[in-house]
C-alpha cells in the first residue's frame, strides 16, 4: 500500500515495535539482561533453544537488529525500504543465530545502499550502550501506548495500526487492532483524502 497513489507523500508513518519487560524484575529503573524482554514470534526461533514457544524469550534479538537499522534511517522510505526487506527473508520461521541476524540486516543495507552499515553494527555488539538504551525506548513506549498488552504470559495482539490526522491529539483516530485488512486500512486513509489509487472503487 505504500506504494499507492500518495500514500508515501502524504502518510507519516511512526513505526513502533512490538516489545515489553517484566517492571518487576527493574533494577534501578532498568533492564540489565536482555533476556528479560520479549517480543511476539521471536521465541518460535530463538537463538540457541531447542524447545521455543512464543512464551520462551532469549530477549529480542531480531527486534534489536531492526531498531538498531531504523535510528540510523532519517528516510521514511528507506525505512519503509527496510522493514519490508527484513520481514521478507522470514527470519522467525527457522533458528537464527546473531550471525545469520547480522548477514540478513547487511543484506538489507546493501539492498537499500545505506552508507552506515558499520554504526548498524557497532550497535548489536553487546547488550550494552544504543542496543540497550534503543529496547528500553521501544519496550517502554509499546508498554505505555499499550498497557492491557504487558503482561509476560498473555497475548501481543499485533500488528497495531493506528491512523488519524494527528495521532498525538488522537484526533480522528481509529485503531485496527491485531489486523491486516487493507481494506479497511484503504478506506480511512480515503476518508482521510489519501490517495490510494482505489478511493471510490469497490475492494472485493
Amino acid at each position: 500500500m505504500y506504494d499507492e497513489g500518495s500514500v508515501a507523500s502524504e502518510v507519516t508513518f511512526n513505526f513502533t515495535s512490538a516489545i515489553r519487560y517484566n517492571k518487576s524484575l527493574l533494577v534501578n529503573g532498568t533492564v540489565v539482561n536482555e533476556s528479560r524482554f520479549a517480543c511476539p514470534d521471536e521465541g518460535w526461533a530463538c537463538p540457541g533453544t531447542e524447545n521455543a514457544s512464543v512464551y520462551v524469550t532469549c530477549g529480542c534479538p531480531y527486534t534489536a537488529w531492526a531498531q538498531c537499522a531504523l535510528k540510523q534511517i532519517s528516510n521514511q522510505t528507506m525505512q519503509v525500504g527496510f522493514i519490508t526487506c527484513w520481514d521478507d527473508q522470514g527470519l522467525k520461521d527457522k533458528k537464527q543465530t546473531n550471525k545469520s541476524l547480522e548477514a540478513a540486516a547487511k543484506n538489507c543495507s546493501d539492498q537499500l545502499g545505506l552508507a552506515n552499515w558499520d554504526d548498524i553494527r557497532a550497535c548489536n555488539v553487546d547488550y550494552s550502550g544504543e542496543r540497550a538504551e534503543l529496547l528500553f525506548s521501544a519496550a517502554t513506549r509499546f508498554m505505555e501506548k499499550w498497557p492491557e498488552y504487558t503482561a509476560m504470559d498473555g497475548p501481543f495482539h499485533v500488528p497495531h495500526v493506528l491512523i488519524g490526522k494527528s495521532l498525538s491529539d488522537n484526533e480522528d483516530v481509529d485503531i485496527f487492532s491485531n489486523s491486516t485488512d487493507l481494506g479497511r486500512i484503504n478506506k480511512k486513509l480515503c476518508s482521510l483524502e489519501v490517495s490510494t489509487g482505489t478511493c471510490g472503487t469497490l475492494l472485493v
